[in-house]
């Protein structure tokens, strides 16, 4: 097992095969898109970036992508994962349980979860909207973030 580098910042050693660098918001430096194809031809470390897709394919202009990249479509979340998110899971098996043997719901869990559909039919699934309906409790800024992007 072999030391590469510290990573300075956050005072983190990388160890072959067992770190995972993600590099977040790739598309502000397109530059390292295109020299992270000599880490991954090193072939110690994974790498996973992320990145507006818009802005990733405007940034691209005299860069060369590694062919080694593999785009991933990320969509918003779905209603389970926004149970997640809120950490109102615990209701996931019994929804899937009703649903598979056709059993209403009783009326306390049903109110509880159609509250939980309005609040995600409002925020939607933009994982930054999500977060600050969660932080803020705040439909508003929730919505204007989620029509910001």
């Amino acid at each position: 097992m072999s030391i590469f580098f510290p990573n300075f910042f956050s005072k983190t050693l990388l160890y072959e095969r067992k770190s995972l660098i993600i590099l977040d918001e790739i598309q502000k430096c397109p530059e390292a898109r295109e020299k992270i194809k000599y880490f991954v031809e090193y072939g110690k470390y994974d790498f996973i970036e992320t990145g507006s897709l818009l802005s990733i394919k405007q940034n691209v202009k005299d860069i060369t992508i590694p062919s080694e990249e593999t785009t991933s479509y990320m969509g918003p979340l779905d209603f389970e994962e926004f149970l997640w998110a809120k950490e109102e899971d615990l209701i996931i098996p019994i929804i899937k349980e009703h649903f598979s043997k056709l059993i209403p719901l009783d009326n306390g869990i049903r109110n509880k979860l159609m509250l939980l559909f309005r609040e995600y039919m409002l925020v939607g699934g933009m994982p930054q909207a999500v977060n600050e309906f969660i932080k803020s409790k705040d439909f508003i800024k929730s919505i204007l973030l989620k029509e910001k992007y």
